[in-house]
């Protein structure tokens, strides 16, 4: 997971130091961020693991230690799955995105989700071009600010879900990577869902 905000000086030495020794943790500074009446107002935390309680425990330790997410970011959530190449040419299908994205949209009704559909660095409109930028460049494009960013298989061997909007707590944020988990499993393990139109079903979840 990708977290972009701010946090005072305090709860960023907690934060630090409870993840001092863990090689999964980073953190630096992001330009496109600024949260205001904080002390460090432009950060991004990175937390990489397999493990869900991992995760979570993390979100629990920077949300409590008073992090707040900057609120035109979103959280960006890197999955790894066993067969990437599958997975690749499953999420790189336009019938495969519009089902996703469709329930995403039954998923979280309030408006927050739903302005990311359309947002700049989140679009869910299927382009073959962009799509095909994603998956041919080695360094980063422009094209990669899409809800499903494949892209992010050729430099960190992941595909980027840049979908979800700012979380305000550690439980909307691990909410968020359940659903997540839960639909992309169900995706990768029903292609027959693939062959009707994405408006006529929904994901069995």
């Amino acid at each position: 997971i990708e977290a972009e905000g701010g946090i005072n000086s305090k709860g960023l030495d907690k934060v630090a130091f409870d993840y001092s020794t863990d090689n999964k943790f980073a953190y630096g500074t992001d330009g496109s961020v600024n949260v205001p009446h904080m002390d460090y107002t432009d950060f991004e935390f990175r937390y990489y693991s397999a493990h869900k309680e991992d995760l979570k425990r993390f979100l629990i330790t920077l949300y409590s230690n008073g992090y707040k997410s900057y609120n035109t970011c979103g959280l960006h959530i890197h999955c790894k799955f066993n067969d990437m190449q599958k997975a690749k040419s499953f999420f790189s299908v336009k019938n495969v995105q519009s089902l996703f994205y469709k329930s995403y949209k039954e998923a979280f009704p309030k408006n927050r989700y739903q302005n990311r559909l359309d947002g700049q660095y989140s679009r869910a409109d299927y382009e073959r071009r962009a799509v095909m930028e994603q998956l041919t460049r080695n360094d980063k494009t422009n094209y990669r600010y899409r809800g499903i960013n494949l892209n992010a298989t050729n430099l960190y061997g992941t595909i980027e879900f840049r979908i979800m909007p700012y979380m305000n707590s550690a439980r909307e944020a691990v909410g968020a990577i359940n659903w997540l988990i839960k639909t992309t499993h169900v995706l990768l393990h029903n292609p027959e869902l693939y062959e009707a139109e994405p408006e006529t079903i929904s994901l069995p979840i």
